[in-house]
């Protein structure tokens, strides 16, 4: 998610099964997507099992130090460390009792809520982000957060070097360099028909790695008509999305048969646990629920056609070596 910054957000806890680790990691929510300020029912309720804030050391033991070695936090909690995008805020002190240099840390992370004219951009992206992460996709972890009043928000993870939000991508070079990425990408947004795909919601950072995140516009678009959920999901179930922003960058096909076994891999249970979830929160009502698990196993089996219908667009491809089958997949 992209947005100006807002350090000011309430924080969230995540506890874990085991008392050592109860306060172990600390969320705390620091964009809200395209809204201009926090509003007041953003607070985000404390977990239940949450205790009074620990202090934190002047240095702690960091993620990507030196063996023996120790990290400073506090004005230097920016400094380029962890495997990935995720912004580390501080480290605190060491749980007590803990075994294995189990410590405190708080973890910046990105937000968002439902808008009057994207009444389920919390729904979409938390299922098509889940999916995402389902078949491999470099998808920042998130889950949905409770919010003061009953209504959800979703969270995801921060990315970005040093914490800043991280450079869109150059599609050409992306497409040169992550040819594996590129298909997986293309091939998923097919599956959840996100129509919104550009080069400010995909993120690259050379020796770090690739984001994949902003999907509020999938899966289920109503129009500004208030046309009902349920039919907008039966009137997109056979779109085919045709102007994909890395089609004409595409070298390689050959990934894509890999990506198509993947998203067929993706049971019905794990697609039904994902709407479930949202239903359970009161975000959609059940029939929205059935019929989003039956648009998505819909088009689970139907993306080397959505591609092959596509294929015009894959300007720097010399030879197509898809097939017209349709791929026999899902669960």
């Amino acid at each position: 998610m992209a947005g100006a910054s807002n350090e000011s957000a309430i924080t969230c806890g995540a506890h874990a099964a085991h008392t050592a680790l109860r306060d172990a990691v600390d969320l705390q929510p620091k964009v809200l997507h395209r809204t201009q300020a926090t509003p007041p029912s953003a607070r985000v309720r404390h977990c239940s099992c949450r205790q009074q804030s620990r202090p934190v050391c002047s240095r702690a033991r960091g993620v990507g130090a030196d063996a023996g070695g120790m990290m400073p936090v506090g004005s230097d909690r920016h400094s380029r460390n962890g495997v990935g995008f995720f912004d580390v805020a501080n480290y605190g002190a060491i749980i007590e009792g803990s075994s294995g240099g189990v410590g405190s840390v708080r973890l910046n992370a990105f937000a968002r809520q439902n808008t009057p004219d994207r009444p389920f951009a919390v729904v979409n992206d938390y299922v098509a982000s889940t999916l995402g992460m389902a078949v491999g996709l470099p998808v920042p972890p998130g889950t949905l957060f409770g919010l003061h009043g009953g209504d959800h928000g979703y969270v995801s993870l921060a990315f970005g070097h040093r914490g800043d939000v991280a450079p869109p991508i150059i599609p050409p070079k992306f497409c040169a360099d992550r040819p594996w990425e590129a298909c997986g990408i293309i091939a998923f947004d097919h599956w959840v028909l996100n129509t919104d795909r550009h080069d400010q919601n995909l993120s690259h950072i050379p020796d770090i790695g690739v984001a994949v995140f902003d999907h509020d516009l999938s899966l289920i678009n109503v129009p500004p008509s208030g046309e009902d959920a349920v039919t907008a999901l039966a009137k997109n179930r056979d779109i085919v999305y045709k102007y994909h922003c890395l089609t004409r960058h595409i070298t390689d096909p050959s990934h894509f048969p890999e990506w198509f076994a993947r998203i067929g891999s993706v049971t019905r249970r794990e697609i039904r646990r994902a709407a479930d979830t949202c239903h359970s929160a009161k975000l959609i009502d059940a029939s929205t629920r059935d019929a989003l698990v039956s648009f998505l196993e819909y088009r689970q089996t139907r993306i080397r056609t959505y591609v092959n219908q596509t294929r015009d667009l894959y300007q720097n491809v010399a030879s197509w070596t898809l097939d017209m089958e349709e791929e026999d997949g899902g669960s």
